[in-house]
């Protein structure tokens, strides 16, 4: 399990976080805790959602090529699985852009 807290606010002075952790190992106490940096875990982030969508892409060609291979399907429905599958294909490679860009 994953969990993630961000804490943000504005107050004049510092605010020692670690005194916050043990409120959380109380609530979760098999978790374990780890500090990172905000950016370096929304790039982290970012390339994981890049690879899922990555391995969802491959899917949807390879499930549009087996469409388009088999016989037993009746051709007029077919070309409507073909044609939408085509769309999604098209819609997940808008979004890969979209997931580039923002790295």
């Amino acid at each position: 399990m994953r969990l993630h807290i961000f804490f943000n606010g504005h107050r004049p002075g510092t605010l020692d976080i670690d005194k916050k952790i043990p409120m959380l190992t109380k609530i979760y106490p098999d978790c374990k805790i780890k500090k990172i940096s905000f950016n370096r875990n929304k790039k982290t982030e970012l390339n994981r959602q890049l690879k899922e969508k990555y391995k969802s892409l491959k899917n949807s060609i390879r499930h549009q090529e087996n469409m388009k291979n088999d016989k037993g399907i009746p051709a007029d429905f077919q070309e409507e699985v073909i044609a939408f599958h085509g769309k999604f294909v098209e819609a997940e490679k808008k979004s890969i852009d979209r997931l580039k860009a923002k790295i």
